[in-house]
């Protein structure tokens, strides 16, 4: 039986062995995006530098453009030859603010395997009782010496 684990493709060698459940927390149903306070991004808790080129003008460009529209506060100065330093002060979203996500809160969505390896969803009180049960006898095979330990 070929298994897919996070690790991608593998054979299992025991059957017995095989992972039949599993927790899942989908993005599109289970995060949101967020805020960097919610997130608590150090660019928001404790501000930024970032350093650029005098020749790099399309990015100066950029980095101006984006300032202004984004209505950022910023000190620039000018670092040794050919650099400027663009600070920005704690308190203000960071440039990858639109990549924060946090939880919903929604509980995982239980999934029990089947023999072909699809996931199916099943309710909390079934898939928490099928699991004890086989752990249960998992551990009984292990304590009987069916199973080998690794």
């Amino acid at each position: 039986m070929t298994l897919h684990t996070p690790r991608g493709l593998v054979a299992a060698q025991d059957p017995r062995l095989v992972i039949k459940r599993r927790m899942a927390q989908p993005r599109a149903t289970h995060f949101r995006m967020a805020t960097c306070e919610e997130v608590g991004c150090k660019h928001f808790l404790f501000g930024w530098t970032t350093l650029l080129g005098v020749t790099e003008t399309d990015m100066l460009d950029l980095m101006k453009i984006t300032i202004k529209e984004q209505h950022y506060r910023v000190i620039e100065e000018r670092v040794g030859e050919g650099m400027i330093a663009f600070h920005f002060p704690a308190g203000q979203p960071c440039f990858a603010a639109h990549k924060h996500i946090a939880q919903t809160g929604r509980p995982p969505t239980l999934l029990k395997m089947n023999k072909d390896g699809m996931a199916h969803e099943q309710e909390a009180d079934r898939f928490c009782g099928e699991h004890n049960e086989e752990l249960y006898a998992a551990h009984q095979e292990y304590k009987q010496g069916d199973i080998k330990g690794g």
